[in-house]
């Protein structure tokens, strides 16, 4: 649940410039998303809801609330996505479960940290990956404090994407997430290799997640409201 950064749609190149055709630049819009393990089973559903957009200091600025909810109960959280030029800043920590519903001792108490998504992704590029921050809180009376990681970030290629609500050319923007969970003094290490379909000008429309090569979860979008 960590690793999802959802988003959605597309638009050509031509658009790419003007933030306010992100989808996370209009007021009141609804992303909705379903997220799949790795066998194809629905496991949750995600959405994303937009509010208070507004140009700041050359920047278009939003906020982002993420409701979740399937098997592993239910979450909410709030981020921020920014636009520059057509070059989108991605909150790192949407998703995150600032307040878990069904466990409200669950705060993230980490600083905010942004992935950039380029507005002319080059194929081989790199991409900013020195992002370092923090999950700390308690869970059923113990202490938690998760890590993540982000290395190795670049534009791996471009291909196709279908989507339940459309289909479009779209730049592969992969990356290693390392977790690290350290509970009761205990540390559980994580590796997940994360690939992302984006759409420049538009958003993410896709994503997967591995451990040790195996496909183990994948969000699709499915709705725009």
């Amino acid at each position: 649940m960590f690793f999802s950064l959802l988003a959605l749609g597309a638009v050509s190149f031509a658009h790419a410039q003007d933030c306010s055709k992100y989808i996370y630049f209009k007021d009141n819009a609804r992303i909705e998303s379903v997220v799949y393990d790795g066998n194809g089973k629905e496991i949750r559903k995600e959405v994303q809801e937009i509010s208070g957009v507004e140009d700041k200091g050359g920047e278009r600025i939003a906020n982002i609330t993420t409701t979740k909810s399937g098997n592993e109960g239910n979450s909410s959280s709030k981020g921020v996505v920014k636009c520059n030029g057509g070059n989108l800043y991605f909150d790192l920590t949407v998703g995150l479960p600032k307040q878990d519903v069904n466990n409200p001792a669950i705060e993230s108490n980490t600083k905010t940290s942004y992935l950039t998504y380029p507005a002319d992704p080059k194929i081989g590029q790199t991409l900013e990956s020195s992002l370092d921050f923090n999950l700390n809180g308690t869970t059923k009376g113990k202490s938690m404090k998760v890590n993540f990681k982000v290395e190795d970030r670049k534009v791996s290629g471009k291909e196709k994407v279908s989507t339940p609500i459309g289909s479009w050319e779209s730049f592969k923007i992969t990356y290693v997430l390392n977790v690290k969970f350290k509970v009761v003094g205990i540390n559980i290490p994580m590796k997940l290799d994360i690939t992302e379909w984006f759409v420049p000008g538009y958003g993410i429309v896709k994503s997967e997640a591995y451990l040790k090569g195996k496909l183990t979860e994948r969000s699709v979008i499915t709705a725009i409201k």
